[in-house]
């Protein structure tokens, strides 16, 4: 009867292979063919009527622990998440040091954003097979999330004494030691994974923030290409057909530069365009909407398309943050820029105009970025924190803040009552540089607002963390990149 079941299974007779393995299940209490068609159904992606059937296996084993986490473990890849938790700490209960069921539950409630209860499982898990590497790893990388990066070294380290060929720790080390700052053994980590795998992109990407954070330009900007090969790297779907910038002469040719990561990037990086050798026929900027009019007054472009619209005829593409590698800008000079892009002129008389035709200091604020950037913890503040700042006097304070959630408003973000609030008149980023260029001073988080600053050559304050983006290098007071 099993190979007659198993010939159905393998010729996808799904419908009476599932009927012959219940009566075996059923009335020989063989559970043989139903693990063999549960396993064939997952293998095929059939992920609901495999559940299905481990559903009908827990049922009448309702205490078997193998049944009941492979059940838990289907039940996450159908998005039953809730239920899994429930399904593993039933494991528990029955097997209380069941090292499968701790790391599971562990894993589910770290997904379910209980973090205390992933770390106790965790801890236990740990304490009692201390060489899970799958529950040493993912510890580590749960305590380097949350900042605990001298427990994150340790249990790395614990894991690479026993496994010196996993690659992923050695990634993931470098990564802890860097947010320490300690970024010579940083490098040596990175390097080390890319001797066991060239091709490793992570280990790629995160050497180059590393070189270019110690101003190693040559080799920095060879390994920032990796950036190119990760799986969330953007790029236009309506270029894919042009052939990509290799460094070719451009002389009589169209080039479409493009947009590919935040908005400070772009800023950043559109002060190259003026280098492209040829000069070329047309030099073409395709970005997000909000761009638009501001990367239009950058010396050199020719025209500048939204992302809302089909890119123009064009001989090559290449992303902006591709230039320094393709043009070969491997000193510090080199980088270096003068003011790049202008303000909007507005001659009109407009509502906020008195508070800019008075005797005091005009101070602008940006106290938070995007809260999905990777390091937002690490650099967005409260307005609170600036409280001590709003008491002194003969100076305005304007807030540029916008929100991603859709606040806008003075009422809606709770501003003190005595900051304007400019959030209304933000509809890009030209309306951002008019307000801007009308300030003594800016103070804000490393957000695209700081690079428009320095493009401008407007006075800005930079708040950091200790360890901050490769951009803005180390142990300095200014910033190479813009003069103000």
């Amino acid at each position: 009867m099993r190979k007659y079941v198993a010939k159905l299974i393998e010729s996808g007779a799904w419908a009476e292979a599932e009927k012959m393995s219940r009566d075996q299940l059923l009335n020989l209490g063989d559970p043989f063919c139903y693990c063999q068609l549960v396993n064939s159904l997952e293998e095929n992606g059939v992920l609901d009527k495999a559940l299905a059937g481990l559903e009908q296996l827990v049922l009448v084993y309702p205490e078997r622990e193998q049944f009941l986490l492979e059940y838990g473990r289907l039940l996450v890849l159908n998005g039953f998440h809730e239920e899994a938790i429930h399904v593993w700490g039933k494991v528990l209960k029955i097997s209380p040091h069941s090292h499968s069921a701790q790391y599971n539950l562990a894993k589910a409630y770290l997904e379910a954003g209980e973090q205390e209860k992933a770390i106790a499982l965790y801890e236990e898990l740990l304490r009692s097979n201390p060489n899970h590497e799958e529950g040493m790893f993912n510890f580590a990388n749960l305590k380097q999330s949350i900042g605990d990066f001298e427990s994150a070294i340790t249990l790395y380290k614990g894991m690479l004494s026993r496994n010196p060929m996993h690659i992923d720790a050695w990634v993931n080390i470098g990564m802890a030691y860097k947010s320490s700052g300690l970024y010579g053994k940083a490098e040596f980590c990175y390097r080390r994974a890319l001797e066991l795998d060239h091709e490793n992109v992570v280990a790629h990407w995160n050497l180059s923030h590393l070189l270019l954070l110690h101003e190693c330009w040559q080799e920095g900007w060879v390994e920032y290409e990796w950036r190119l090969r990760r799986p969330a790297t953007f790029l236009p779907q309506k270029i894919k057909d042009i052939p990509c910038w290799q460094g070719e002469e451009l002389s009589g040719q169209r080039i479409l530069l493009w947009v590919e990561q935040g908005a400070g990037d772009a800023i950043q990086f559109v002060r190259f365009v003026g280098l492209l050798p040829g000069p070329p026929k047309k030099i073409m900027i395709y970005c997000p909407s909000n761009l638009v009019r501001l990367l239009g007054t950058a010396s050199g472009v020719d025209q500048v398309i939204s992302y809302d619209l089909a890119p123009p005829r064009a001989d090559f593409h290449i992303s902006l943050l591709s230039l320094p590698y393709r043009l070969d800008l491997s000193t510090t000079r080199a980088l270096s820029s003068g003011i790049y892009l202008q303000a909007p002129i507005n001659n009109k008389v407009g509502e906020l105009d008195v508070y800019f035709n008075d005797n005091k200091l005009k101070v602008g604020l940006v106290w938070a970025g995007n809260p999905r950037h990777a390091n937002d913890a690490g650099r967005s503040l409260n307005l609170s924190d600036f409280t001590e700042l709003f008491k002194m006097a003969k100076i305005s304070f304007f807030s540029l803040q916008v929100f991603s959630s859709g606040q806008n408003s003075a009422v809606d973000s709770n501003l003190p009552s005595g900051i304007i609030d400019l959030a209304p008149f933000l509809h890009d980023f030209a309306d951002t540089a008019k307000w801007v260029s009308k300030l003594d001073l800016l103070i804000t988080v490393d957000t695209a607002v700081a690079h428009l600053a320095g493009a401008l050559g407007c006075p800005a304050w930079v708040l950091l963390p200790k360890v901050a983006d490769w951009r803005w290098a180390l142990k300095r007071s200014d910033s190479f990149w813009y003069s103000s």
